[in-house]
């Protein structure tokens, strides 16, 4: 397109030009026959030659016109076919543009959770026998409280020894009295310490007598105190977990032997329960009663324990 418009203006230029030249040369003549009159040159002095009066005689002449050249139109200059260059045919079909890689597909971030755990296969179970009942046998606990058997015949008291009697003190022999002095007879002393023999034996005969109900509560009390901070003493022992209270009873016999611990209130933990009645068994044997306390038969105690 812009070639075109090149020649187009190139062609236009040229006719202007060819125009205004050939108007210049129409008007020129013109002008100059239509000037001012010419003065007429001073007579010559002299005829001169032949020659200079035909100059002088074509300069007083006016100029013959000049005749006007016919104007050709300008002939049309054709304009130059350019050749445009004509573009490549059109592929049949538009090349395959590669494919653009995607974009990495990022996984959404899992949360932190614990995995599930796979769903476990179906387990078929398997037909059993039909088991034939039966009575579950009887088992004695260890920790049941054996109870003492009451004697059928009930131990005769010993009977109390016959009181003895002091023995006379033998009268002392007879000293040799010098031959010059005379001997003095001795006194008997068998009465002096006949006396006294026998105010010791009726002492010894009191006191040895029965032992009053008084005491004999007051030496039981004392024994079940000892027998109290053996269990106790015993129980500190076990292995426990934590703190409790619990409370137990204890068979013992007069001979200080356990027969049996049982178990009255629970601390609340079995383990820590039974970790006390194991140790207080551990133990065996306490304190054997005293023989005046008349004590003939086995005593149950029922003691509180407290778990530290």
């Amino acid at each position: 397109m812009a070639a075109w418009q090149k020649w187009e203006i190139a062609g236009f230029v040229t006719i202007a030009v060819a125009l205004h030249v050939s108007a210049a040369a129409v008007l020129m003549p013109e002008q100059i026959a239509m000037g001012a009159d010419i003065p007429a040159p001073p007579a010559p002095v002299a005829a001169g030659s032949g020659k200079m009066s035909d100059l002088i005689e074509q300069w007083e002449n006016p100029p013959e016109a000049v005749t006007e050249p016919e104007l050709t139109e300008p002939e049309e200059i054709a304009e130059p076919q350019i050749e445009q260059p004509m573009p490549d045919a059109a592929p049949d079909r538009a090349p395959e543009v590669s494919q653009v890689p995607s974009a990495p597909q990022l996984s959404a971030a899992k949360p932190n959770l614990p995995e599930t755990p796979e769903p476990q296969p179906e387990v078929v179970e398997p037909e059993l026998p039909e088991l034939q009942s039966f009575e579950p046998p009887e088992i004695k606990s260890e920790l049941a409280l054996d109870t003492s058997t009451r004697p059928d015949h009930k131990p005769a008291r010993p009977k109390p020894q016959p009181k003895r009697q002091a023995a006379k003190p033998q009268p002392e022999p007879k000293r040799q009295a010098a031959p010059q002095q005379q001997a003095a007879k001795p006194q008997p002393a068998t009465q002096g310490g006949g006396a006294r023999g026998n105010s010791s034996a009726r002492a010894a005969g009191g006191g040895s007598g029965g032992v009053s109900a008084q005491q004999r509560a007051s030496l039981q009390r004392q024994w079940q105190s000892q027998l109290g901070a053996c269990i106790v003493s015993a129980s500190r022992r076990a292995n426990t977990s934590r703190r409790g209270n619990l409370q137990v009873s204890v068979s013992i016999a007069p001979n200080g032997a356990m027969q049996g611990v049982g178990l009255d209130l629970s601390s609340g933990n079995t383990r820590d329960d039974r970790a006390v009645m194991r140790a207080i068994q551990r133990v065996g044997r306490c304190p054997a009663a005293p023989a005046a306390a008349g004590v003939t038969e086995s005593i149950l105690i029922q003691l509180p324990i407290k778990i530290r």
